[in-house]
């Protein structure tokens, strides 16, 4: 008989959680999933990320050269622009050519242009 007891003893004081837990509805809202932007996605990779420019674009050294308008170079079209930093407003950029400078490019240039990667 004691150890009958002794069984429903965690069964009772269990009882008082299990009763509450179910008073409470459950909330009908949906669970929110963020989806990643492109730019957090490929964040990392150590694959080459690049935009092939459909018309002539401006790049600047800085972002401060955007508010003067004053270009560093024109990128042609059908050039590679690779992506090697993402900003708030922009990318910074290499032109592939073999002095390694780096260029501002306003996201507004590349508005709807893909991102493609190289394997």
């Amino acid at each position: 008989m004691k150890s009958t007891k002794l069984l429903l003893l965690p069964g009772m004081l269990s009882y008082g959680v299990v009763a509450q837990a179910q008073q409470e509805p459950l909330s009908n809202k949906q669970a929110e999933v963020k989806t990643p932007k492109i730019e957090e996605a490929l964040r990392g990779f150590a694959n080459l990320r690049y935009i092939v420019m459909k018309r002539f674009t401006p790049v600047y050294y800085q972002v401060a050269d955007t508010v003067g308008k004053r270009p560093a170079r024109m990128v042609f079209p059908s050039t590679k622009v690779y992506i090697r930093e993402y900003t708030a407003e922009g990318f910074w950029v290499d032109l592939g050519n073999a002095a390694g400078e780096r260029y501002y490019l306003p996201a507004k240039s590349v508005k709807g242009l893909p991102v493609h990667v190289e394997i």
